[in-house]
């Protein structure tokens, strides 16, 4: 399992800084893909139908690659199986769950 903590948690937050490891994803052809197809996608429910290229930001970006670029090679297993965000109401948070969701069976 990879290592995920960020113990300075509080400094980066207050310097802006992001809260990912610095770690890279394990498959970074995988992430790569998992992100164009992320950055594809369209909000259907926000005027203009924007996609989430335009319309989201790059740190969720990086959580898409590192999730979807934690399968390890050689066993086919995932490094990262879950995901845990608190983001403040308002941000399309359900949309962008649901694609990430279908970011698994591209």
């Amino acid at each position: 399992m990879l290592n995920l903590s960020r113990p300075d948690w509080r400094e980066r937050i207050r310097t802006g800084k992001s809260l990912l490891p610095d770690i890279a994803p394990v498959d970074v052809g995988l992430a790569a893909r998992a992100v164009a197809y992320f950055d594809a996608l369209r909000i259907p429910d926000v005027l203009g139908t924007p996609l989430l290229r335009d319309a989201c930001g790059d740190w969720f970006r990086d959580i898409v690659a590192m999730l979807f670029g934690s399968l390890d090679p050689e066993t086919k297993t995932r490094l990262i199986r879950e995901v845990f965000l608190l983001v403040p109401k308002r941000t399309a948070k359900p949309r962008w769950v649901q694609h990430s969701c279908w970011s698994l069976f591209f």
